[in-house]
């Protein structure tokens, strides 16, 4: 299965309006419509080249988005390089790498895939334990990728059990299971050997706010004997390393209930006592 959509012929040309080369050079992902001479009329996510504004040489290959305000996102700045599946398991595979790198198995959950971070304009994927999910920013995203290709590759490079495509606006909209077994309601993983669980069907973002990772490690370090309160505390990520950090007593806030439920767990799960935390419902401060 394809990891990206096969591309529309004629390849869409787009000229800059102004010298952008430099900064592009330097690693700028994007292009947006006001540097473009004109926005031709094309799907979202189709193919194109980008040329400079003076002599019409190639800059970049990349994917073009009309009627949006980020028009072009870049892929490659090489000219021999074409945008196929060659193109995107070389990008995949170099991120896997990079993670292997920096998590063991005491850290299960990790961002796998930051978009134009990884060079994979517009592709999010976040892994709990044997789950992953799979975020595509905005239509030009959803049309260039081949989510269920990308789904099935990841699944394999990882032996995951499932990949579930989370949809962009509203909690159940797009949002389907791509590979394997739909998602456990409540995915076990592990944060610095912390334990975990995201709702990666029902919750915020992809389940759990992954990029935390290091400032809820800090909270440990500071949290000993001193009373801790987590607003908009959610699924209490930071309430429990404050526990783990033997914080005398923790208050996790948030507007949610079912958030609050989860952050009790979570402090239960970790084999904290529960006489050190507390969880209060915004709205008691309305």
């Amino acid at each position: 299965m394809p990891l990206i959509v096969p591309r529309q012929k004629p390849i869409i040309k787009l000229r800059l309006a102004r010298n952008l080369v430099r900064a592009l050079k330097r690693g700028h992902p994007w292009v947006f419509a006001d540097a473009l001479r004109r926005q031709p009329t094309a799907p979202p996510g189709a193919h194109a080249i980008l040329l400079d504004n003076k002599k019409e040489r190639e800059i970049a290959k990349g994917f073009y988005t009309p009627h949006s305000p980020l028009a072009f996102r870049v892929c490659t700045l090489e000219p021999t390089e074409m945008l196929n599946d060659t193109w995107a398991i070389k990008r995949m595979e170099q991120a896997v790498l990079l993670r292997r790198l920096l998590f063991d198995n005491q850290t299960t959950g990790f961002r796998l895939f930051n978009g134009e971070g990884d060079g994979l304009p517009g592709l999010i994927c976040d892994i709990y334990g044997d789950t992953a999910v799979i975020q595509l920013d905005g239509p030009g995203p959803g049309n260039f990728w081949d989510a269920k290709g990308v789904a099935g590759w990841v699944a394999k490079a990882l032996k995951l059990q499932s990949v579930f495509l989370k949809g962009q606006s509203g909690r159940d909209a797009g949002s389907k299971v791509l590979a394997g077994l739909p998602p456990a309601e409540s995915t076990p993983f592990l944060e610095n050997g912390t334990r975990f669980s995201a709702d990666v069907v029902r919750g915020q973002k992809t389940g759990f706010f992954l990029d935390q990772r290091d400032n809820r490690q800090q909270i440990k370090t500071v949290a000993a004997g001193r009373r801790t309160l987590n607003l908009f505390g959610y699924t209490g990520g930071f309430s429990v390393y404050a526990g783990l950090g033997d914080a005398g007593h923790v208050t996790t806030v948030d507007v949610a209930a079912p958030a609050l439920r989860v952050a009790n767990y979570h402090w239960q799960l970790n084999g904290l006592p529960a006489a050190r935390h507390e969880t209060t419902k915004a709205d008691a401060f309305e």
